[in-house]
């Protein structure tokens, strides 16, 4: 072996054995990691690193960069914030920007020409193993929860709370299958989130749990898969209205007659809509029915309605008979039972006296009421007898059919189409009757308040129709030729009369005549006077016995 085999071989052979491979190559950083709260990374180096290339110098955080790529953080500088050293791995403070969510990559890197073996050799600026994916401290976002997420709306009204309702939650990065929780007055419930979105059932039994009257809110939480929990959010709120709107105080009544289309009710409380619907169910037909006509304005409001005209009143058909029916629903939704008030009739026809009918009811020869017979039924409230006038006497009163005195057959009964007139006449002579209309709100008007078709015209003559037999008032006897035997009969009757063939009388327009001592006249050989419808008398002679 040569000299130099001997000597200068085993010393390059110690140099390099003493010395390791640091005097070969630099040092490496041989892995990384990041702490739970992203505020510090560490690394660990392949060897003991120094600042300065003579192997002295302790590391400060100027010696490394850091870098950051995707996510929604970023980083505040690549500096680090904060240095320590335990062994070969240095912790280093990461000033971070926003939250980071999860996507976020952070890379340590030697800062150039910064950091050296004690070989003196610089480590590379690009380096394996220094990269570290920072932990999620995002929390998911739960999106603004208004009233039209609720399946009821800004209301729970009293259909709602029969069955189950649904909120619908929107989040934003919640994993799917992470948990929604809903509490409501007290109560909580779930829902898996799908897609960003929840829906939570509430039950039947949660909502009617719920006070009438009162308003409530709801709040909503959800954490991701890290466990980061959005902030709660409180919902808008809701006004529980479980009161049915009630119509009541119906007008008109049932079995009424009309002559408007006016209406009347009462409100239990202010409703958003309503609605008057008049059927036709009798009388004349009217193609147009029903009439369906929207509640407006004031007509919507609480309390009591007075009958009047309704802002979109419908033109209904004369003389036919309607149901008209009542429903409103309230701001909640709550829809009212429908009211009804039947067999209306509408009636603008106005009334006419037909005829004026003479009675002697008890058939004592003087007319003592007078059967007047109008062209419809007569509210009997609305008559004043004093409108009436008839020739050569008086009216003295007023019968309403069934509840009062009449004797007559034709008026027997209340509100009818027959007025019973009671009056003061001598005999059962035809007279005329009048009608006097005096406009002092008390003229004759039907059941519907429609008043006498001849209301303009002061006095109108009524048609009479003479039912009032004549009957014999008054008969005198005279013995004219004074032998003792009644001879002669002056008969005075109630009326003017005549026979039913016109002619003069003869003894077979009489019957028996019975003489005051119980003897029968005998009519053959008599003579009468011919009263021929001008006269009440009729004279015989030549009776004999």
């Amino acid at each position: 072996m040569s000299m130099y085999k001997r000597h200068i071989l085993p010393l390059f052979a110690c140099l390099f054995l003493g010395m390791g491979w640091s005097a070969m190559g630099q040092a490496t950083i041989t892995s990384s990691s990041v702490a739970a709260n992203n505020s510090t990374v560490s690394v660990t180096f392949s060897e003991a690193v120094f600042s300065g290339s003579g192997g002295s110098g302790a590391l400060d955080a100027a010696d490394f960069v850091l870098g950051i790529s995707g996510g929604t953080a970023t980083l505040g500088a690549t500096t680090p914030t904060s240095i320590s050293v335990s062994g070969n791995t240095y912790t280093l403070g990461v000033n971070l920007s926003g939250t980071p969510d999860g996507a976020e990559t952070v890379t340590i890197s030697p800062a150039s020409s910064a950091i050296y073996n004690g070989g003196g050799t610089v480590s590379a600026t690009s380096q394996s193993n220094n990269t570290e994916t920072l932990n999620d401290q995002a929390p998911p976002v739960i999106s603004t929860i208004a009233s039209s997420k609720f399946t009821w709306g800004a209301y729970l009204n009293a259909a709602d709370d029969d069955i189950n309702g649904v909120v619908t939650v929107a989040t934003t990065g919640a994993e799917n299958n992470q948990t929604v929780t809903i509490t409501l007055n007290g109560a909580a419930y779930t829902a898996l989130v799908t897609s960003n979105v929840a829906k939570v059932t509430i039950t039947a039994a949660g909502l009617q749990a719920l006070t009438d009257g009162n308003t409530y809110s709801l709040t909503a939480d959800v954490s991701d898969a890290a466990g980061n929990p959005a902030n709660q959010k409180t919902s808008s709120n809701f006004t529980v209205d479980t009161t049915i709107p009630v119509i009541s105080s119906l007008s008109p009544t049932t079995n009424s007659f009309v002559k408007t289309a006016h209406v009347g009710y009462t409100l239990s409380e202010t409703v958003e809509t309503g609605s008057v619907v008049y059927t036709r169910t009798g009388g004349a037909s009217d193609s147009s029915s029903p009439y369906t006509q929207s509640l407006d304005s004031d007509e919507l409001n609480s309390g009591v309605r007075a009958l009047a005209a309704l802002t979109n009143a419908p033109s209904l058909n004369d003389g036919s008979v309607y149901e008209i029916s009542f429903k409103a629903k309230d701001e909640a939704g709550n829809i009212s039972t429908v009211v009804k008030v039947t067999n209306i009739t509408y009636d603008t026809t106005l009334p006419s006296i037909t005829s004026a009918r003479l009675l002697d009811t008890d058939e004592n020869g003087v007319i003592d009421e007078i059967a007047l017979e109008m062209s419809e039924a007569i509210n009997d409230a609305s008559v004043d007898f004093g409108d009436f006038k008839i020739a050569g006497g008086s009216v003295t009163g007023f019968s309403a059919g069934s509840s009062a005195a009449s004797a007559n057959s034709y008026d027997t009964s209340d509100n009818d189409k027959w007025l019973t007139l009671e009056v003061s006449v001598i005999g059962t002579s035809e007279f005329t009757v009048e009608y006097e209309n005096d406009d002092d709100g008390t003229d004759i008007a039907d059941l519907a308040g429609n008043e006498n078709a001849n209301a303009n015209a002061k006095t109108n003559t009524v048609d009479v129709v003479d039912e009032a037999k004549p009957v014999i008032s008054l008969v005198y006897i005279y013995d004219t030729n004074f032998d003792g035997l009644i001879d002669k009969l002056v008969i005075i009757f109630s009326e003017n009369i005549d026979t039913d063939d016109g002619a003069v009388p003869v003894a077979g327009d009489f019957g028996d005549i019975t003489l005051p001592d119980g003897t029968k006249a005998t009519l053959s050989s008599a003579s009468f006077t011919d009263p021929g419808g001008s006269a009440k008398t009729v004279t015989i002679t030549g009776i004999t016995s």
